[in-house]
């Protein structure tokens, strides 16, 4: 569902950075509405891992580390290329992430733990509220559509939608 209001403020928040650094900004990679932490292939996240290993990026801003990866996995490759390529990593929130020392390695294996375990604990969270919700019997409240048959409440039936489920 098109860019979002957080996508576009932290776009923002990057370019002012880049400014402040004095870069030039050639590219984006976005990959919205794609969770870092999904598994999912993110297209823009692959694109510029190509980028980097063929020199055409030199610096790396993001809005926040987890931004770029919540994978373990993804986080040791984008490392790997960053270093090899000697791209700099910049962050809006945490500055700039050193790789070419152990400390500032270690920094961003840190954060990168601490962004899957937010991702974790938040998925534990959801999971036991919706248990909660069924074992009382009540209507779930996530996501953005309602189920087909009620209205908007998600509780009371829909008379026309009902009658085509009966049917």
């Amino acid at each position: 569902h098109g860019r979002g209001l957080g996508v576009e403020r932290q776009r923002r928040e990057c370019l002012a950075l880049a400014d402040s650094l004095g870069w030039s900004v050639h590219d984006f990679y976005v990959d919205n509405d794609v969770s870092a932490y999904s598994g999912r292939r993110r297209d823009g996240f692959e694109r510029l891992l190509v980028d980097i290993a063929d020199r055409r990026v030199t610096g790396l801003i993001a809005w926040d580390s987890d931004r770029l990866t919540r994978s373990p996995i993804d986080l040791e490759r984008l490392i790997v290329l960053l270093r090899r390529r000697r791209v700099l990593l910049h962050s809006v929130t945490s500055g700039r992430i050193d790789l070419t020392t152990a400390a500032g390695r270690m920094f961003a294996r840190a954060m990168g733990a601490v962004a899957v375990y937010e991702s974790d604990h938040k998925s534990e969270r959801a999971k036991s509220k919706s248990h909660e919700l069924a074992l009382a019997g009540a209507p779930t409240t996530g996501g953005i559509y309602r189920p087909y048959g009620y209205q908007t409440d998600r509780v009371t039936v829909d008379p026309v939608e009902a009658a085509v489920v009966r049917e």
